[in-house]
């Protein structure tokens, strides 16, 4: 019966995560209409972050939560997370969307650029929170982008704790091999269109043109915690498991589903440990 319940519920996760109406995901993650959710937007020139924020109702929060999706864009699982945390004494902040490119290009220049946007979002984010320390729970992208901002040692500081959701490690192989839509596609028209010829010289590509790093070790005071897949193609499981290895977890759960079905049994199964992560650590 567990099981048919879980295969079920998964079911309708799955065939909801990308939908634009909300109303099921909000009523199942918080039923009561605890918290309150505020959509803002920052905007300097041409530069923008949008983000929402969620808070309870009722309860003063104690702690404060940065929530990363995967490609940006909210969707049903990162706001279960948000409400999940909301309902535990967490003002959570959602970034949502930033000004940054929409298509990648033939130059290999594009990854840096990418990158230094998306950088330059996370930094005002967390200028916008305004907190002395934040716990981040970060997808995919969300997760391997982020591990690059720890390498800034002002922003790394105000960082109290760290979790993870098959996000991997070095960021330049994490993008050349990655089969990800977009980056898969990229890197076949490369193929065609120059002369790189394999994946080793790909590599070395794309490794030359990002500057930015993933940190080896964790910075101090930072409490990590991770949930790897054992069978990603789009975060390489070899490129998760090197994080894992740098970054040594005190919370470490492993599963032994594709990426899209870990991101979403990891909700399914492993919300509560993850609120509880950061109860603990925060």
């Amino acid at each position: 019966m567990k099981t048919l319940f879980v295969t079920i519920l998964t079911l309708v996760l799955v065939s909801i995560l990308y939908a634009k109406k909300r109303t099921f995901g909000l009523w199942t993650a918080d039923p009561y209409g605890e918290c309150q959710i505020e959509e803002l937007k920052f905007e300097d020139g041409d530069f923008y972050i949008n983000y929402s924020v969620y808070n309870h109702k009722k309860n003063p929060p104690t702690k404060t939560m940065l929530v990363l999706p995967p490609t940006g864009g909210k969707n049903i699982i990162d706001e279960g997370y948000a409400l999940g945390l909301c309902r535990a004494g967490f003002k959570t902040y959602i970034l949502e969307d930033w000004d940054n490119i929409k298509e990648y290009e033939l130059d290999y220049s594009i990854h840096q650029t990418y990158q230094s946007k998306t950088q330059k979002a996370f930094t005002k984010m967390i200028e916008v929170i305004d907190e002395n320390k934040i716990g981040v729970l970060a997808t995919s992208a969300g997760g391997v982008n982020f591990s690059v901002t720890l390498g800034n040692p002002v922003l790394s500081k105000k960082i109290g704790a760290f979790f993870t959701i098959v996000a991997g490690a070095p960021l330049c192989k994490v993008i050349a091999n990655s089969e990800e839509k977009g980056l898969k596609g990229i890197r076949e028209l490369r193929f065609e269109k120059t002369d790189v010829s394999n994946m080793k010289d790909y590599e070395a590509n794309v490794c030359e043109a990002v500057d930015w790093e993933i940190p080896e070790a964790l910075p101090e005071g930072i409490a990590y915690g991770a949930i790897v897949s054992t069978k990603d193609v789009t975060v390489s499981t070899r490129f998760q498991l090197e994080m894992v290895e740098n970054f040594k977890p005190t919370l470490l759960i492993k599963s032994d589903r594709n990426h899209f079905y870990t991101v979403v049994m990891s909700y399914v199964l492993y919300k509560n440990r993850v609120v509880e992560f950061f109860k603990k650590n925060l």
